[in-house]
């Protein structure tokens, strides 16, 4: 079995050497690892191009990025991949795979009957800069469908491993714009389409927090407070116009979800009582109590934005 893994680069030389050694020491297939290199200035290449002269068993291949969004840095990786793989992965150049990571997860994939996108993904064990274990991301417990899929991210791409279907899904993304996330937007479209998203609450993946990440864990009532002044700020709003446009471009849905995601777009227009009304005729939920709060109060302070 081959597997395509895909990591993209941005002066990581501080911590990409136990990311690569942590890829060469997982247990299960080859690996082929597309790194998209974007223009760092400190020794990230030099470091990937000695570990790839002493680990054959790995076969790298080295690209040069366009320094985008990270989210378009990963589809654009993706769309730039020809060969056909039976399962993918997606990795961060900062972080740590324990030897069963993707064992576990395309195991978990291959018992799932039927020819349609399969996604695993699955908490993450925080690690400090020293590698010190700090505790865990947030547990998710509500199952994760295309109703939570449009209002919430629940888990990192660093822990996403997906089939080919759900690939074909994600070359499908236009590149041509800023993508808010490219792990959400799989998960929006993978289980938007029919798939199905395995979400696992035990972690396989070392997840290093510090001062140059781009995203960080969201955890803390800090965190939460952040981000309910983006929905104050219209943020989040923004993100959900951005993720309506790359739908529609990817036109996957089933016509089921269809009606979900059109419910859901409705909430965004008119006056405040029919925009209650659609948002819960769309069945769309977020997985705290918290969060579906906020999401509720969006509709009462969100500017009106009309949208075709």
């Amino acid at each position: 079995m081959k597997i395509a893994v895909l990591l993209c680069t941005k002066n990581g030389a501080r911590y990409i050497q136990e990311q690569l050694i942590s890829i060469a020491e997982q247990n299960i297939g080859e690996i082929d690892l597309y790194i998209s290199e974007n223009k760092s200035s400190d020794d990230t290449s030099r470091i990937i191009e000695k570990f790839a002269k002493n680990n054959k068993n790995i076969n790298i291949i080295f690209l040069n990025g366009m320094d985008l969004h990270f989210a378009n840095n990963y589809v654009l990786l993706a769309k730039s991949i020809k060969k056909v793989y039976q399962f993918y992965a997606f990795c961060d150049q900062d972080d740590i795979w324990l030897k069963c990571h993707l064992e576990r997860g395309i195991s978990c994939l291959e018992k799932i009957e039927g020819k349609k996108a399969l996604l695993h993904c699955s908490r993450t064990m925080l690690i400090n800069e020293n590698g010190k274990k700090i505790g865990k991301s947030q547990k998710f417990i509500k199952k994760p469908f295309f109703q939570n899929a449009l209002v919430q991210s629940i888990a990192g791409a660093n822990t996403m491993i997906f089939n080919k279907e759900a690939f074909n899904l994600l070359i499908k993304i236009s590149s041509n714009t800023r993508i808010v996330s490219h792990d959400w937007l799989l998960y929006i479209l993978v289980s938007g389409s029919g798939g199905e998203v395995i979400y696992n609450q035990i972690p396989t993946v070392l997840y290093r927090q510090h001062d140059k990440n781009i995203i960080g864990s969201n955890m803390g009532i800090l965190n939460k407070i952040k981000r309910l002044v983006k929905v104050f700020e219209g943020e989040y709003r923004d993100y959900n116009l951005s993720n309506f446009d790359q739908i529609e471009s990817v036109n996957a849905l089933t016509i089921q979800n269809h009606k979900i995601y059109k419910y859901y777009k409705e909430s965004i227009n008119g006056n405040i009582f029919l925009r209650l009304f659609y948002l819960f005729r769309s069945g769309v939920y977020r997985q705290s109590i918290f969060g579906q709060l906020g999401l509720i109060l969006s509709i009462f302070i969100t500017k009106r934005r009309f949208i075709k």
